[in-house]
């Protein structure tokens, strides 16, 4: 018999930048390629250093240390530096990004009741890539490195010989750190409360699939302050075996983070449907109090799908632009309102001032091939002072049954014989203009204060009679003697609109029942929608949140216009907490269904979930079945500030990451003052969690293929090769660096036989520039040169360049030269390496002779650039031609051969000058120096700047090839305008 334990998966906040460009590279394997590199970086390996294996794991942000018996992790790093547009490689200024922590575990072994029967003693680590084992006679522990984390499983081969009491498997953790064990979670924090490694969601399974009782426990009788035992107890009475223990981590899969403090970034979230048309979800997040064009103006934020998930910075932002309207406050997909199969959206800006002061509006934005439009089709106004409208906005899915998607809007301050009554509209949709007409329909609260409205959703076809339907919350209505005990409305869809609805009252005061609503979708797949309410609860007086779930049913919504409902609901659950005001079902929405099991989910918001004295609000997953919702939440995630309003909102992501699993999307608008989202990815296994987000605001990954180039033939198989830089790279030293070579055949190129060259100095960003050289010895074979600007001699940072020969087994791992950039000039700033590229042969010896760029050269900034002379024996590591530019203006910022443009035999030379100013402020510059029997010419032989402030040419240059077909070579170079940035290219053709 075996017992599988699948144990602890180690998480951090993940995020990845692959950023580069090629030319002809096949995209299909270009991308398998990059993702095979991001790969080897999980690899476990030696460590000569610690004499242990390891294992980085960037994505998280972790570094795994191995023992006999377990492993230690820590930070991979805890601070790096700032990266500035204009010098991303700099050095100036260091931010952190983690404490400096440490946790070590230990597998002690396992037994029943406690006691260890069969203590583990590891023999042999065996390692295959990112995957080890290490084993004794009773036991196998098993480690996968990859992005998700570090999973450790285990094996259990022999079962415990007594058969009394409960199967024990205790393990032991050493930490400074609080170290909290409850029956469902294991959390590591800080004094301060933040934590560091959390795990919930026990999940245990016999081999018919039976779930089986288990629990952690802490065992009493600690080691010392530092070390504790702990256990997973495991109830396995009649179980078959193996076992699978699985606890699950709960972390988002995506985030982001506001820049700006106090702009409630995330007090709004929603799928925004498929704006673009790509096939994967997007998303949309409201930040009402973002400053851009006006104080508390507000902004919206869009984030487009993709195959890999969503991006780190935002696709559109739309700001508001007038101080005060609070743009963002509520957002929506529309659906698709004009019937060209683009998803729109909806968003309120519930202070906007038209006509009359406050009256608020909505705007809806098409969807298009090129994502959302810049500006709205159509605006809808409050018409009215203080009415508030846009307050919630909602797709309202297929009113009418004429193909094309409604809207629903809310204006609950809205007056009309009853002061604050509130309305609600529905506008109808169609092919003319813009798809929506307005105020087809509208409805209103006939009580005063009643705040009709407050809420509004879709309900999907509640009733089942093939037209949407919308759910209206007014939680300020009274109800008899309650006051504000709230109640919520059903009004049916059909083809001649709304004609009939139900209802149902709250029935306690302050219970504002239908403070939150949402269709539910269906969560027990009897093909009806489901809706999904929130309210407040005073028994005992505990005020406590509440949500309620009624499954739809075939109402007969042609003969009866309006009945009351006055059943129980179908599913309630609250968080039985003793603390006042927890929130819980503030928030409310449909999850999907983020577990493929055809059941619709819902996820539910506790914006003031109350943890170790602190308010840090939470966020709670119910799965749906044949019986409807579960009765206990299946996932959770605790937010980790006070008072961040983690849960303020929550809502479908749709599929952002096209895996055919629902996504989900959480907004944390107190977050550092700022505002956060979270978004979880959907999978088999349910919602799929990493943990904690330590890494925020700060560029993360190994950066692969922010260098390409041709290799050219480094093996003489008459095939390209071509090579990659990945100046972060870690492979044994923290952001070393490395460069990836890989060769062709006929069959192209093989991913997954590759060379991988490493920097083997921590920090030397070795790979931030890749290229050929050409052949530098004249032996038949190309040659590479990969940049390390970051290389250090003693403590200064001078840069350095290596040259790694070809030969008939192609390239050697080891340099067979370095240039140090100290060997120029030793007070020179470092960047010597940045920018590197083959000459050509720009004195006709048949020889290829390289080209170096320093922009920072010099105390004054003038900058450098350096051209070696190849030979019979290869490069010298001394220059043979030097240029140096002007003072503060950087030359060398960018450097390529120019192929031989005047058409004499000889290759010629570009460089750029992004910086130079001559009259106009970093207005850039362009230089060509050809070449000829001596080399280069000492001056330029063609030159041209832009005369235009903050243009910025020569910011990135290259040979164009010949372009009109004259036989002169011809070079194009770029602006980007660093005021605008709308950017410009620049083609110029060569002549005699």
């Amino acid at each position: 018999m075996k017992l599988l334990i699948g144990f602890l998966t180690f998480l951090l906040l993940p995020f990845t930048f692959l950023l580069g460009n090629g030319d002809s590279i096949n995209q299909d394997w270009y991308s398998a390629a990059l993702d095979n590199i991001k790969k080897q970086e999980y690899h476990i390996t030696y460590s000569e250093e610690s004499g242990f294996y390891q294992s980085p794991n960037r994505n998280n942000n972790l570094r795994f240390t191995y023992k006999n018996n377990g492993f230690i992790v820590t930070p991979r790093i805890t601070e790096t530096f700032k990266t500035y547009a204009n010098d991303p490689l700099s050095r100036k200024e260091k931010i952190k990004v983690s404490d400096d922590w440490k946790a070590e575990f230990t597998v002690l072994g396992y037994g029943r009741n406690g006691n260890i029967e069969n203590k583990f003693e590891g023999r042999e680590f065996i390692v295959d890539q990112n995957t080890a084992f290490i084993d004794d006679k009773n036991m196998k522990v098993d480690y996968i490195n990859n992005e998700e984390g570090m999973r450790q499983n285990f094996t259990i081969y022999n079962k415990p010989k007594n058969d009394k009491g409960f199967l024990t498997f205790t393990f032991q953790v050493k930490t400074k750190e609080r170290l909290l064990v409850g029956a469902d979670a294991l959390v590591i924090k800080n004094e301060d409360k933040t934590e560091y490694m959390k795990y919930n969601s026990l999940k245990i399974w016999d081999a018919d699939g039976k779930e089986l009782r288990g629990w952690f426990e802490n065992v009493k009788n600690y080691v010392n302050e530092e070390t504790k035992q702990i256990q997973i107890v495991v109830n396995d009475l009649n179980a078959i075996y193996p076992i699978v223990i699985d606890p699950l981590s709960t972390t988002e899969d995506w985030s982001v983070v506001s820049a700006q403090v106090d702009s409630k970034f995330g007090f709004s979230v929603a799928t925004a449907g498929d704006v673009n048309g790509d096939g994967f979800s997007d998303i949309i997040i409201g930040a009402p109090y973002f400053e851009m064009g006006g104080v508390d103006g507000g902004a919206v934020f869009f984030y487009y799908g993709s195959a890999t998930g969503l991006p780190a910075n935002m696709n559109v932002l739309i700001p508001g632009g007038t101080a005060g309207i609070q743009f963002g406050y509520s957002v929506s997909t529309a659906g698709d309102v004009n019937g060209d199969g683009f998803s729109d959206v909806i968003i309120g800006s519930p202070y906007r001032t038209y006509n009359y002061s406050n009256e608020g509006a909505a705007y809806v934005y098409h969807g298009s091939p090129g994502g959302l439009e810049s500006f709205p089709s159509i605006t809808f106004e409050g018409g009215q002072a203080d009415a508030h409208l846009g307050t919630c906005v909602s797709t309202a899915g297929d009113f009418d049954g004429n193909g094309y998607s409604d809207v629903v809007v809310s204006a609950p301050n809205y007056t009309q014989g009853q002061s604050e009554e509130g309305r609600v509209y529905v506008f109808y949709s169609s092919d003319v203009g813009s798809g929506l007409t307005q105020n087809n329909w509208n409805a209103e609260g006939n009580q005063v204060n009643a705040h009709f409205g407050l809420s509004v959703s879709t309900a999907g076809d509640y009733n089942g009679d093939g037209f949407s339907d919308i759910i209206i919350g007014a939680p300020d209505f009274n109800v008899l003697t309650f006051d504000d005990a709230g109640l919520f409305l059903i009004y049916f869809g059909s083809s001649s609109g709304i004609t009939s609805y139900i209802f149902k009252f709250g029935s306690e005061s302050s219970g504002n029942f239908g403070k939150s609503v949402s269709t539910a979708g269906d969560v027990n797949g009897d093909g009806y929608s489901d809706v999904i309410i929130g309210r407040n609860s005073t028994i005992d007086a505990v005020y406590r949140g509440v949500t309620e779930v009624y499954h739809g049913y075939d109402f007969d919504s042609e003969n009866i216009s309006s009945l009351e409902l006055v059943q129980a609901p179908d599913w309630s659950a609250d968080l039985i907490s003793s603390i006042i005001v927890d929130g819980f079902g503030d928030a409310v929405s449909t999850a999907g269904d983020v577990n493929g099991d055809g059941f619709a989910d819902v996820v539910i918001g506790a914006k003031s979930f109350f943890v170790d004295g602190n308010f840090v609000g939470g966020a709670f997953l119910y799965y749906g079945s044949s019986n409807g919702l579960e009765s206990n939440y299946s996932w959770m995630v605790e937010g980790t500030q006070n008072n961040g309003l983690y849960g303020n909102s929550v809502g479908i992501a749709g599929d952002v990451n096209g895996d055919g699993y629902s996504d989900i999307i959480i907004g944390e608008s107190g977050f550092n003052g700022a505002g956060k989202a979270f978004v979880y990815f959907g999978s088999y296994e349910g919602m799929i969690d990493d943990y904690p987000e330590i890494l925020i605001g700060t560029q993360i990954g190994s950066e692969t293929g922010i260098s390409v180039s041709t290799a050219g033939d480094v093996d003489g198989d008459g095939f390209s090769d071509i090579i990659v830089g990945a100046p972060n790279y870690d492979g044994g030293l923290q952001d070393e660096g490395a460069a990836f070579v890989y060769y062709g055949a006929n069959d192209g190129i093989d991913q997954n036989s590759v060379l991988i060259l490493e920097g083997n100095q921590a920090d030397a960003k070795f790979g931030s520039s890749v290229s050929t050289a050409g052949d530098v010895n004249g032996d038949g074979y190309d040659d590479v040169i990969v940049g390390a600007p970051r290389k250090t001699i003693g403590s200064d940072i001078v840069g350095a360049i290596y040259l790694f020969e070809g030969s008939n087994s192609g390239l050697s791992a080891s340099p067979n030269l370095i240039i140090y950039g100290d060997n120029i000039n030793p007070n020179s700033n470092p960047d010597f390496g940045n920018a590197i590229s083959t000459a050509g042969d720009v004195n006709g010896d048949g020889f290829a002779d390289i080209i170096i760029g320093n922009q920072y050269y010099g105390p004054s900034g003038k900058g450098a650039v350096y051209g070696y002379y190849g030979s019979s024996s290869g490069l010298s590591n001394t220059a043979s031609w030097v240029l140096i530019g002007n003072s503060n203006e950087g030359i060398g910022t960018s450097v390529s051969t120019a192929g031989d443009v005047n058409g004499d035999g000889y290759s010629d030379i570009i460089i750029g000058s992004n910086n130079y100013s001559n009259g106009q402020v970093s207005e850039g510059a362009v230089y060509v120096f050809h070449g000829s029997a001596s080399g280069l010419s000492k001056n330029a032989d063609w030159f041209i700047e832009s005369d235009l402030d903050y243009a910025s040419i020569g910011l990135d240059v290259s040979s164009a090839g010949d372009i009109n077909g004259d036989g002169y070579s011809d070079v194009v170079f770029s602006a980007y305008n660093s005021t605008l940035k709308e950017g410009a290219i620049y083609l110029y053709h060569g002549s005699y």
